[in-house]
């Protein structure tokens, strides 16, 4: 097994640490967005119109100062990610951070309120690499898939 100073000696560019676990819990949604359990759910008709639903990753994670991680899931036919997370989590969800690869939809939004959570945090992988200041690393991995980029962040932290 590779030691941390030989996974190091292989990368050619500085190593730099996430500044913050909520960077890393949207990273995480990010990936479960990509995962290949998420499914598109099916599409709703609504009048004469069919609207759409996307792929959509969940984290949930306390939101003491540990920050632990309850909850990872991404929406599948049957159900959105933010209901399949609710159901299962039910009154465990109460005070807990939420971290969405979108915004939620009106019912998910609801879920979200009724569970009594605290904070719900959503951005999309085009305005998260925008906004949040990365390592040189992801920088110049932006055009690859979620799953290679989260891969190498977790092998450097």
């Amino acid at each position: 097994m590779e030691s941390r100073e030989d996974k190091a000696a292989d990368f050619d560019g500085d190593i730099q640490r996430l500044e913050d676990k909520e960077t890393l819990f949207m990273l995480l949604a990010l990936h479960m967005e990509e995962s290949p359990l998420c499914e598109s759910p099916i599409s709703e008709p609504r009048g004469d119109q069919v609207i759409k639903i996307n792929k959509t990753g969940i984290v949930v994670c306390e939101s003491t100062s540990i920050q632990r991680i309850v909850a990872m899931d991404c929406s599948r036919k049957q159900l959105h990610a933010v209901q399949r997370v609710m159901m299962n989590l039910t009154t465990m969800a109460k005070g807990c951070n939420v971290y969405l690869s979108r915004k939620p939809c009106t019912e998910c939004a609801k879920c979200l309120v009724q569970g009594k959570t605290y904070f719900t945090k959503s951005l999309t992988s085009e305005q998260f690499f925008s906004t949040v200041p990365f390592p040189n690393v992801l920088l110049l991995a932006v055009g690859m898939k979620m799953s290679l980029i989260l891969n190498q962040v977790l092998s450097f932290i």
